[in-house]
């Protein structure tokens, strides 16, 4: 099993040559909350299947969709398992972009699981 966190490159390309240290803050702190999402996956994984191997991957792309598929792709993976918010009237008609794109820009099936969120909370 592989759980993939996928991160923005750098937004300020250009001003991280000026300013390596906003560059250094952003990696830094992308990196540490992937980190502990990761680690919170790890412990739900080691819950619910402590024989399965884990592996966790963090990957750059400005797209989380096309992060998601492209590893999907370069991992050969079998199926992708994707959680979306369970929303409440007309709300849950309707699933969050990431989740749709990757449903349908996808080579292989996608479950998608309705989940409340858990892990550290986003900045």
């Amino acid at each position: 099993m592989i759980a993939v966190y996928v991160v923005d490159p750098y937004p300020y390309l250009s001003i991280a040559e000026v300013n390596p240290l906003g560059f250094s803050a952003y990696i830094q702190a992308a990196n540490s909350f992937a980190a502990e999402i990761h680690n919170a996956v790890v412990t739900l994984a080691n819950t619910i299947a402590p024989t399965v191997s884990l592996e966790c991957l963090l990957i750059e792309d400005t797209s989380i969709s096309q992060g998601i598929v492209q590893s999907s792709v370069s991992q050969h993976c079998d199926l992708i398992v994707i959680g979306a918010h369970g929303r409440g009237g007309i709300g849950r008609l309707f699933l969050g972009s990431v989740t749709t794109k990757v449903v349908n820009e996808a080579a292989v099936p996608v479950l998608v699981l309705l989940v409340k969120p858990f892990g550290p909370e986003r900045p």
